[in-house]
């Protein structure tokens, strides 16, 4: 088991309108998850906080809380112009009585602005205080953030929620303005924690959960798994929010007794007491940095084996950027050449782009026959044609008759992915054709829909990857269409590997249903591919 104590600086208690399955609210409850985790402690606000009233909010967290010393209170804050809030100065003066040493601000939600001229006076108090700022970043904007931390340069701010789809915008915020710290629960890049250590240091970062939205567990292994230094990956677990906080030890955490695949998992290493297959990965070519709006950091086949090779994965199976996007011949031969290069590390997924049917019959055999290709990837958001569209219909019938794997982007747009509904309608066509729905674990609509269609069809699947990781969707979708119909995918090196395995390793399941949903699911379905 690790020795990192974890901290996690980003979660919310209280009751919500709105309750998902497995959804936590209690006190006890969280702390019931932070002992299952081995996170010794969670700065905490309350929901009331932000979705009805301040003031009222922060006093039931206190409440909730009591004087336990695993959960830390965090205020919610805004400014105080219409008397919902004391002014600034008796405010924090508050916060220090109750022992509150961090604010959050909702800006957009709470309907304020973070200029000078709105918010400035509270702002100003903050940073007199050194009261840390946690802030999601779909709360504000970068260039309004950009201002705020250069008006205020010693008041440090946390971005919450930040996506690993966000470098562009990100890097020269961090590079300009030293008092911005990221928090890692959403910022899920292949290897991003290593590349902010070694451009601006690991004292930038702080280890977050996103409880009770998302799983613990994923946060985690981005830490554990970086390559990072021991030293500074106790300052991203705990070290960097004891320091703003002004804190200087931790609770212990009680943890069961975790099998092997958890435990591994826990120190870092390779999993190996399963056999680990990803069905759901990408590759780019060598020397790219990044694809469409986002920047990818190592996306080429050699560095996808190193990852796999921490991680544990035995074998990925591919499409290519290329191929999904705008051009399918050079995407599929970059698949075809990462095969060869790498024999028994990766399967190839063959695309299509049904705007072009003309080029569809030799691209089909080039695939099939040439390259050995064993399952398909449409993808609709980029090519904005259905699935159950007339030019996909060639593939979906070699697929049938060669029992192929089929990965659909699923989503609500009939266009613009893959819906419930084209999947049940097809997987009763095409019966020998092993439907997979791609981010089945993406949101609870998601889990719900999937597995109502998985339930009913003996060869439709669920690929679970999705940045979002949502908590105890897993164990939803296992308890409702069978772990036998659940399958690992990472989305790799678009997110990083280890996190996405991270959320079954840590999933409240048998080992048996791990083992399953890790590698043995998948693997059947390769064993009744059709030879060409």
């Amino acid at each position: 088991m690790n020795t990192i104590p974890f901290f996690d600086c980003n979660c919310m208690v209280g009751r919500r309108a709105f309750r998902e399955p497995n959804t936590l609210y209690r006190a006890e409850d969280f702390i019931r998850e932070l002992d299952y985790h081995n996170i010794s402690a969670a700065l905490a606000y309350h929901a009331m906080a932000k979705e009805l009233y301040q003031p009222y909010g922060n006093e039931r967290l206190l409440a909730d809380i009591g004087s336990s010393p695993r959960l830390v209170p965090c205020w919610v804050v805004i400014p105080h112009h219409l008397g919902e809030m004391p002014r600034p100065k008796t405010l924090v003066a508050e916060m220090r009585r109750q022992n509150v040493r961090a604010a959050r601000l909702f800006p957009k939600l709470h309907g304020f602005e973070l200029a000078d001229e709105f918010a400035g006076e509270l702002l100003t108090e903050l940073e007199r205080e050194a009261i840390t700022v946690f802030m999601d970043a779909a709360e504000t904007d970068f260039p309004t953030l950009f201002k705020l931390c250069q008006t205020h340069p010693k008041l440090p701010i946390v971005l919450c929620g930040v996506s690993w789809g966000s470098d562009r915008r990100l890097y020269p915020l961090l590079e300009a303005c030293a008092n911005v710290h990221v928090e890692t629960a959403s910022y899920q890049g292949h290897n991003s924690l290593d590349k902010i250590c070694q451009r601006f240091g690991a004292e930038r970062l702080l280890f977050g959960t996103g409880l009770p939205f998302m799983s613990p567990g994923p946060a985690k292994a981005m830490v554990l798994y970086s390559s990072i230094s021991p030293e500074d990956k106790r300052k991203i677990a705990s070290g960097n929010l004891l320091r703003l906080l002004g804190l200087t030890s931790l609770p212990s955490a009680n943890p069961p007794q975790m099998d092997s695949i958890m435990a591994t998992m826990e120190r870092g290493e390779p999993v190996t007491c399963v056999e680990v297959l990803d069905a759901h990965a990408h590759i780019g070519h060598a020397g790219w940095r990044g694809i469409h709006q986002c920047s990818l950091h190592e996306q080429d086949a050699a560095a996808m084996v190193a990852s796999m090779d921490t991680a544990g994965i035995r074998m990925a199976m591919i499409s290519a950027w290329a191929g999904i996007t705008s051009d399918e011949k050079a995407g599929n031969e970059l698949v075809a050449q990462a095969v060869r290069d790498y024999p028994g590390r990766f399967i190839g997924y063959a695309s299509f782009n049904p705007s072009y049917p003309e080029d569809l019959d030799a691209e089909m055999k080039r695939c099939f026959e040439q390259f050995g290709m064993k399952g398909f990837k449409p993808y609709p958001p980029r090519h904005q044609y259905p699935l159950d569209g007339a030019n996909n219909k060639k593939v979906l019938e070699y697929c049938n008759a060669h029992h192929l794997p089929i990965l659909c982007h699923y989503g609500g747009n009939p266009t613009g992915s893959v819906t419930a509904a084209q999947v049940e309608k097809l997987s009763e066509q095409y019966l020998h054709a092993k439907f997979m729905f791609g981010h089945s674990g993406s949101s609870w609509e998601a889990a719900r829909q999937t597995a109502a269609v998985a339930k009913k069809r003996h060869n439709v699947f669920m690929e679970i990857t999705y940045t979002s990781v949502t908590f105890g969707a897993i164990e939803y979708m296992a308890k409702e269409a069978g772990a036998d119909k659940v399958i690992f995918g990472s989305d790799f090196p678009m997110r990083d590997p280890h996190p996405q395995l991270a959320w079954v390793a840590y999933a409240k399941l048998s080992f048996e249903d791990k083992r399953k949903i890790l590698g043995e699911n998948f693997k059947a379905i390769l064993a009744d591919v059709r030879p060409v």
